[in-house]
């Protein structure tokens, strides 16, 4: 069979967080592998330009901040938003 990839430009959520919300809607064995958010994007991206990340201060909502930690990268300033 052919493999499906979820994609959306919602930053809000993370790819565990999709892929939950597409199993509650019906969709069978999402895995978060299967997923691809903004939020994620923006996590590869800055792993794969900028290696040394360690902290990144960003403006958001949680899906964005669980995608910097899933990237090895410390999100900063969400009680400064909030």
């Amino acid at each position: 069979g052919k493999r499906v990839i979820f994609v959306t430009n919602a930053a809000a959520q993370s790819r565990k967080s999709l892929s939950e919300k597409l199993t509650k809607l019906g969709f069978e064995a999402v895995a978060e592998t299967d997923c691809v958010t903004s939020a994620s994007a923006a996590g590869s991206y800055l792993k794969a330009q900028h290696p040394d990340t360690k902290t990144a201060y960003f403006v958001g909502e949680q899906g964005l901040a669980d995608e910097l930690q899933c990237h090895g990268i410390t999100p900063l300033g969400q009680t400064d938003t909030g």
